[in-house]
């Protein structure tokens, strides 16, 4: 549990609690000026949109083959999901969910400290990596959540334990 490192009006402050406040005030001013001075989106533009390639994603065949990775793909209602699977399917699941702007081969690095024991799924969240992006549907983190779901229904998986790193970390809660 998290002691309280000082009190302000009568209230015990936690470095959380305190922390979660100014990040809020922080996108509050930042966000609103942000959008104060930019430009008008362009619909047209956005549709031909899609994240950039990182350089994992190009490493991604040439690593996956060395620790025996394989990419594998769906169809999950309108959205095309692509993940990384490796291990056994009898084997509890491990999901590793990546951040806002990022993708499944960020978690390359640590496949091999659980590959022996997991079945790992690493999906691209849709609008990101090599999954499917349009840019008519919502994507925030309630309708994510659908798809993932969706998602693990449908290769059979019904009990995941969940590793998130960034934005990736609010699917622990869910």
């Amino acid at each position: 549990m998290t002691k309280p490192v000082r009190k302000s009006k009568g209230k015990e402050v936690s470095p959380i609690s305190e922390g979660a406040k100014l990040v809020d005030q922080y996108f509050d001013h930042v966000g609103e000026a942000f959008l104060r001075h930019a430009p008008e989106i362009d619909p047209e533009k956005l549709k031909d949109w899609r994240p950039k390639l990182f350089s994992f994603t190009r490493l991604n065949p040439w690593y996956g083959g060395l620790v025996g990775v394989h990419r594998k793909r769906i169809g999950v209602g309108k959205d095309k999901l692509v993940w990384l699977e490796i291990g056994q399917e009898n084997s509890p699941a491990l999901l590793l969910m990546h951040g806002f702007a990022a993708a499944k081969e960020h978690w390359l690095p640590l496949l091999p400290f659980f590959a022996g024991q997991f079945r790992i799924l690493i999906p691209d969240l849709p609008g990101w990596g090599e999954s499917g992006f349009n840019p008519d549907r919502n994507y925030g983190l309630e309708d994510q959540t659908e798809r993932l779901h969706d998602w693990l229904t449908e290769i059979g998986v019904h009990k995941v334990n969940v590793v998130g790193n960034s934005m990736g970390g609010a699917w622990q809660a869910c």
